[in-house]
Parts: structure tokens; C-alpha cells; sequence
């Protein structure tokens, strides 16, 4: 069955071989009249037989749906007219039953019928009146016109299921009332054919509708008419061959089957009732979740248009739809934008290549996401971080874009003022290169001249000079050499993590060789070192280099006077963190100077018992800093000091990245 309206009758394939065996069956009874063939004339022995004139008009009638379905109108219409003028002639005849228009035997004469030979039922006779008006009726708009065509139909699919039923049960022709008496069990069956594919192929009917459309209640006529029908069929030809027998009289019959039909209608209704419960109720669930769905979306959907710029563009960047976000930010109004694409905010600033990239990533469906700086409607400028998503219909094919935005003028701004920061701090570094240079060869010059002349007047004049003079040209020669030897220790302090040639540090190899420069000092001091399996890193090699060199130095410079040092080096892995650890017996750190052994030029002892200028821990912190990691101190169980430092691994890596471009 085709949906929708129509100026001619449209039917599906098994419609047109139902009118097909419409066909057939009439020629083959109109056959059997002419040639005397009582078995196709009626179908039960000694039953009613349909009559020539009645397989005339249903060969009639099928023929009009068939002009109907070829679109030739004027035919279907001669032709249903003719069937329903011939069926109205036998009518008339039955109701003045005086008058005989000559049209009983006008073919054939009917040889096995004693009252009224030739002529068909009166309820043959309506149902083709009704049939063939349902056809004249066809192509009208008019809901009257519909309506009665819902009328016609349900009179003659009454008028064939009353006949069908006494057949059925088996009711003698004796006890058939004179309307359906000489009505056959086939005529009855192609009525019903007729009818049916009318009403199929009729989607514009009321009737048809509520069978056979989508909603609910046609869903709910479509259980029930196989089981009312089949149902109670069985009742009755129950009850009806119970008092046939004589087993229960026909009161009695009447009483059980109007109780039997109501107990087991009541039983499939309440069967029906429960099943629709259930299906009411998940879609009550079903419903709540939706709404559920519908609220949270419209939540999402404001959170998106409250934070962030949207619009939307067709599959050629055409805009269809912008928030409130991008007019405020655009200055534009969206009619402004509608309709346009997103040249209307070009800036100029990015080059062709830059789009061609943006169109070939999302053209191929992946999301694009970067910077783009857009230009307002005022010519000011503003950058926005954005994220382009493809949408594909059911086929894969993109049909638009949903672009969100977020507004980064001011990160940008900060970026921009980092960057000339940076630039500043370039500078400055070279600055103090430039410094450091100073510092070791200009200033260490006169430094250098210094001692050697008051070497040179201390070796001509030293049998002149007295024991004061000979002792404040001492002072002189040691004040100018602390002052070298400080300058050198301040241009190391400076030069100090300024490594950036990250590479794979084996600490192991770096402490064995510190180890052997210090040779001389730990086979004085009797020293022992014990040093675990050490990580492999990522760090610049120079700067490790200086941390072992101090830290280590320091463990062998600060021990107890006749004790041989002690020092154990070992880590332990945190997570991304590795944490070091050099734990030494020597004289310790007194708990209020911990925080203050870091900074440069603090020293706890006097020179004349440790030498030194006070930065060594601080040079090891400013490594530390400059590796974005940790180093402190802590109290040993032992006596001694007890140093840790952390190096994060996945930081230093960042770092490395950053410093190679890699």
C-alpha cells in the first residue's frame, strides 16, 4: 500500500493478484454457466450458486480498478457506473417485485434455481452498488466524500462476513433470510477481496488509517481484529453445534455464547491492557530520560555559550548560526554575520598556508584546533584559541561545522610581554658574560701585578726591611690573592647552571672521575667513598658535574679532626621524581644554620680551620634551581650531614625539548 494522495488507485504487487483471482474466478463461473459446470457455480454441494450476472459485474468491477491503475479514468468510470445502474435494476426488481426489467436470464438461463432464477441476492446486488460507488468516489477530497466511502466499505465487509459466517457454521439456506439467501460462499469471499484491496490501496480512507496506520491505537486494532474474529467464530460455531445436536437448548446458547464471547474478550483485553501498561510505562522512563538528556544538553549548551564563542557553518564555511559571544566580541550583530563566512573577521596576520591547513585537516573529518587572531568590526584586534569539529550525516559525508572559541588577547599579551622579557634577560646574561669576562681578565690583571711587585720588593728589599714591613707586605700579598681567588669563586657562582646542552648524564662515571681529581685529598684523609648504582639522566653533564665536584669536596673538607670521612651516595625513584641522597660522618650542621649554609658567602667555621668563601652550597642550590628541582638538608641518625636533592625527569625532558627544539 502506497501512503499519501493520489488521482489514481495505487496498489502494491500482491493487491493486483488479488485482483487478478478476482478476475480469473468470475471467467471461470460465467465459463461454467455457458457450459453447464455445476461445481464452479457453487463451491458447497447443494448451496447457494453465484450467478452469471454477478461474475459479470465482478469482472466489471476488477476491470474498473485496473483502468483505474492504467490511469485511464473515463473507462473505470463507464464501467463502475454500468455495474451500479445493472445492480440497482435488480434491486428495484426485488422491492416491486411486479416489475422484471428482463435482466435475471439475460445472458444465461439458470436452470437450478426454483424462486427467481438468475436473479443474485439483494445483498450482492448492495455491495456492488456500494463497491462500485467507493470507485466513483475515488479521487474526491471531500471529507464527506470520505467518509461516505468509510461507510460503503463497512457495509459490504459486514454484509460478506454475515455471509461467510452462516456458511461457516453450516446454517441451511431454509433458515437464511431471503437478503443473504442466494448469496454464494465465494461471492462472498471476492467481496471481501474487493473491499480489502480498496481499502489498502486507499490510504486517504479514515478506516484505513486507524488499521493500518503507525500510531497506537492502529497498532491496538491490528491485535485485536485477528482475535475478535477468530475468536469468536469459534464460540459460535461452539454454542451453535451444541444446540444443533440438541445438547442445550437455544436460549441457552444464545446465553453462554454472549457470556463465553464477553469472559474471553475481557481476558485478551486485560492481556492487551497489561502489555501497553508496560510498554507506557518504559516509555514513561523513556520519556524522563530524554527530558533528563534534553535539560542537561540545554545546561551544556548554556555553560558553552556563558564561556565560549560558537559558531556554526555549512560544509563551505558559510556561517548558519552564532551565539552572543562572538557579536560581543566581533562587534558584530548576527544578521551581520549570518550568511557570511569568516573573512568578515579575517585579520591578515596568517598567511594562505595557514587556512589551507585549517580546510585540508577538517575536510578530511579530524578536528583542527590553534590560534587564529580575527580582526573586530571596529578594527581592533583579538585572538581566540580555536577548535574546529566536522559533522558527518549518515552517509560520512560533511555537512557542517561547529567551531568553538575561546578568547586569549590577554594570554597572548602576557606571551607577547614574556617573550620581550626574555629577549631583556638574554641581554643581561650577556651582560654578565661580558662581566664575567671583566671580572677574570681585567680585574684579575692588576690583581696579578699587585703580587708580583710586592714579591719583587719583598725578595731586593727583605734584608732592608724591618719585621713590621716584611709582616704588613704579608698582609698585602694575602689579602691581594683571597681577593683573585674570591673573584674566580664569584665568576664560577655567576656561570653557574647556565649549561643548556641537555644530554644523558651517567652519574656513576661523573663521580668515579671527581674521585680521581681528588685523589690526593682522600688518600690523606684516609677517605672512603661508597657510591650505589646511580641513574642514568637527562641533565647538562657540566652542571651535574659541578654539583658532585662541590658536594663531594665539601663532605671531605668538613670532617671530624682524626676520624676518616665517611660518605655514602645512593637515590631512591619518587614517581617522575629521583631523589639523591650524600650522607657524610664529618663535624655536621648545626640545626639553626640549616637554612642559611644555601646562600652565598655564609660560612660557619673560621677560615684558619676550613678554608673556603662560603659558596659551595650556594653554587650546588642555584644548579639545583636552574634543574627545577629541590636540594635540602636533614639531620642523620649518626653524626655528620645528611644533603637531598630532587631532579623531576619529566620536567628536565620539557626542558631539553625546549632548549633543542626538539
Amino acid at each position: 500500500m502506497k501512503i499519501g494522495k493520489t488521482t489514481t488507485v495505487n496498489v502494491a504487487p500482491y493487491e493486483k493478484v488479488a485482483l487478478v483471482a478476482v478476475v480469473v474466478i468470475s471467467v471461470l463461473v460465467m465459463i461454467g454457466w455457458f457450459l453447464d459446470i455445476e461445481p464452479m457455480l457453487s463451491l458447497i454441494p447443494n448451496g447457494s450458486t453465484m450467478k452469471f450476472n454477478t461474475a459479470l459485474l465482478f469482472f466489471l468491477t476488477a476491470t474498473s480498478i485496473f483502468a483505474k491503475i492504467k490511469d485511464k479514468p473515463l473507462i473505470a468510470k463507464l464501467l463502475a457506473s454500468a455495474v451500479v445502474l445493472f445492480a440497482l435494476l435488480s434491486v428495484v426488481q426485488d422491492i416491486f417485485r411486479h416489475l422484471d426489467f428482463f435482466i435475471d436470464n439475460l445472458f444465461v438461463y439458470d436452470s437450478y434455481s426454483d424462486k427467481n432464477p438468475g436473479r443474485m441476492s439483494p445483498a450482492s446486488a448492495l455491495s456492488f452498488i456500494a463497491t462500485n460507488l467507493c470507485l466513483l468516489f475515488r479521487n474526491t477530497k471531500l471529507s464527506k466524500g470520505i467518509y461516505l466511502q468509510d461507510i460503503l466499505i463497512s457495509t459490504v465487509l459486514f454484509i460478506t462476513i454475515l455471509d461467510l459466517t452462516t456458511h461457516l457454521l453450516g446454517i441451511p439456506l431454509t433458515n437464511k433470510e431471503f437478503f443473504l439467501s442466494t448469496m454464494a460462499v465465494h461471492t462472498a469471499l471476492l467481496f471481501l477481496v474487493l473491499n480489502i484491496v480498496l481499502l489498502t490501496s486507499s490510504p486517504d480512507l479514515n478506516i484505513s488509517k486507524l488499521i493500518f496506520g503507525e500510531n497506537l491505537g492502529s497498532s491496538l486494532m491490528r491485535q485485536m481484529i485477528p482475535f475478535i474474529f477468530i475468536s469468536h467464530f469459534l464460540l459460535s460455531l461452539l454454542w451453535f453445534q451444541l444446540s444443533k445436536a440438541s445438547l442445550i437448548t437455544d436460549d441457552f446458547a444464545i446465553s453462554g455464547h454472549t457470556s463465553s464471547v464477553i469472559l474471553i474478550t475481557l481476558i485478551y483485553v486485560t492481556f492487551i491492557a497489561s502489555k501497553y501498561n508496560r510498554a507506557d510505562r518504559q516509555q514513561i522512563l523513556l520519556n524522563e530520560k530524554i527530558a533528563l538528556t534534553n535539560s542537561q544538553l540545554k545546561q551544556f549548551q548554556f555553560a558553552l555559550n556563558e564561556s565560549s564563542i560558537v559558531a556554526i557553518t555549512d560544509q563551505r564555511g558559510i556561517i548558519k548560526y552564532v551565539n552572543q559571544k562572538f557579536c560581543e566580541i566581533s562587534g558584530y550583530k548576527k544578521h551581520e554575520l549570518v550568511g557570511k563566512t569568516h573573512k568578515i573577521v579575517n585579520s591578515g596576520y596568517h598567511e594562505k598556508h595557514f587556512f589551507k591547513t585549517l580546510w585540508k585537516t577538517i575536510n578530511e573529518g579530524k578536528v583542527w584546533q590553534g590560534d587564529i587572531k580575527n580582526r573586530k568590526k571596529d578594527g581592533n584586534y583579538y585572538w581566540v584559541l580555536t577548535v574546529i569539529i566536522p559533522f558527518k550525516d549518515e552517509n560520512g559525508n560533511i555537512y557542517q561545522h561547529l567551531s568553538i572559541r575561546q578568547d586569549i588577547t590577554k594570554r597572548k599579551a602576557v606571551e607577547e610581554r614574556l617573550k620581550k622579557q626574555n629577549k631583556d634577560l638574554k641581554n643581561k646574561n650577556e651582560e654578565i658574560e661580558q662581566f664575567a669576562y671583566i671580572a677574570s681578565h681585567d680585574l684579575q690583571e692588576p690583581l696579578r701585578t699587585l703580587v708580583n711587585f710586592t714579591n719583587l720588593f719583598e725578595k731586593r728589599l727583605s734584608g732592608e726591611l724591618s719585621d713590621e714591613g716584611t709582616k704588613y707586605l704579608g698582609f698585602i700579598n694575602n689579602a691581594a690573592t683571597r681577593m683573585s681567588t674570591l673573584i674566580a669563586a664569584l665568576l664560577d657562582y655567576s656561570r653557574a647552571g647556565s649549561a643548556k646542552d641537555y644530554t644523558l648524564v651517567d652519574n656513576n662515571e661523573i663521580i668515579n672521575t671527581i674521585v680521581e681529581d681528588l685523589s690526593k685529598k682522600i688518600s690523606e684523609t684516609k677517605a672512603q667513598i661508597k657510591v650505589a648504582e646511580l641513574p642514568t639522566i637527562m641533565a647538562p653533564e657540566l652542571s651535574m658535574r659541578v654539583l658532585w665536584q662541590n658536594l663531594i669536596s665539601n663532605a671531605l673538607k668538613f670532617s671530624r679532626e682524626n676520624v676518616p670521612p665517611i660518605i655514602n651516595i645512593d637515590y631512591k625513584q619518587l614517581g617522575d621524581k629521583i631523589e639523591f641522597t650524600i650522607e657524610d660522618n664529618g663535624i655536621g650542621i648545626p640545626e639553626h644554620s640549616i637554612n642559611k649554609v644555601f646562600k652565598i658567602f655564609q660560612r660557619l667555621h673560621p677560615d684558619k680551620k676550613y678554608q673556603g668563601h662560603g659558596l659551595g652550597l650556594a653554587l650546588c642550590k642555584k644548579v639545583i634551581d636552574q634543574l627545577d628541582g629541590n636540594i635540602w638538608i636533614t639531620k642523620p641518625e649518626h653524626e655528620g650531614t645528611k644533603l637531598h636533592f630532587s631532579l623531576n625527569q619529566k620536567t628536565n625532558e620539557e626542558t631539553r625539548l625546549y632548549f633543542t627544539g626538539g
